[in-house]
Formats: structure tokens, C-alpha cells, sequence
């Protein structure tokens, strides 16, 4: 027999269970990497960022202060760590409804991670 877990009002198999932590913790994971990717780049690129950025709220942390990105990577890190924190705080209390959003969002990082890698290097 399945071991059961309890999971709110449901009793689940410890296998599925584990299962939908491992997938959550995947896509959570890549969120948080992929923001770090973006934030590397941004460092890297930063004297040519602001011609570069499509983002207005981005661009407008970017004129705050040309010469220093300190600014404008305090707040794509804060966005981050509140993304994640809303994620995980979600998975805790609501493991069914945080997997598909954790999902959609992990969705669109990719969509950037594509767009990043293929504006910057060319790739297609």
C-alpha cells in the first residue's frame, strides 16, 4: 500500500505529494534563476541598457540614475523576492492553486529567457 499524506482536507499518496513538491520546487527554482540571468545581464550591458530596455517601469528606474544600477537592481531584486515569496507562501497554503500559478509564471520566464537569449546572441 501508498502511504497517504494530509494535504488540507485531502488525504493524497506520499508519491504524487512528493512529486508536486519536486515540480513546484523546479519551476520556483528557475524563476529565481532566470531573474538572476536578467539581473547579470543588465550589469553586464548597463551602459547600453537604457537604449536596450522595452520595459517602461524598468526604463524609468533606469533614468532615476544612468550612471548607477545599483537602484535599478535593488528594485528588480526586490520584485523578484516578492514573486517568490507570494509563490512559496502560496505552495504552503494552497499547494493546488500555487502549482498552475507557479507554472504560468515559470511560462512566461522562459518566454524572456528565449527573448534575452535571442536578442543578445543572435540565436534563432
Amino acid at each position: 500500500m501508498c502511504e497517504e499524506v494530509q494535504v488540507g482536507p485531502h488525504a493524497v499518496s506520499l508519491l504524487w505529494w512528493r512529486r508536486m513538491q519536486t515540480g513546484f520546487l523546479s519551476m520556483w527554482l528557475f524563476v529565481g534563476l532566470v531573474s538572476a540571468y536578467d539581473a547579470w545581464l543588465a550589469v553586464k550591458y548597463w551602459d547600453s541598457l537604457d537604449q536596450m530596455e522595452r520595459n517602461p517601469a524598468c526604463q524609468y528606474f533606469i533614468d532615476l540614475a544612468p550612471d548607477d544600477s545599483s537602484i535599478f537592481l535593488r528594485v528588480k531584486t526586490s520584485g523578484t523576492l516578492a514573486v517568490l515569496s507570494v509563490l512559496a507562501s502560496l505552495y504552503r497554503n494552497r499547494p493546488r492553486l500555487a502549482m498552475p500559478v507557479t507554472a504560468a509564471v515559470s511560462v512566461f520566464q522562459f518566454g524572456l529567457l528565449l527573448y534575452l537569449t535571442e536578442n543578445l546572441t543572435g540565436w534563432r
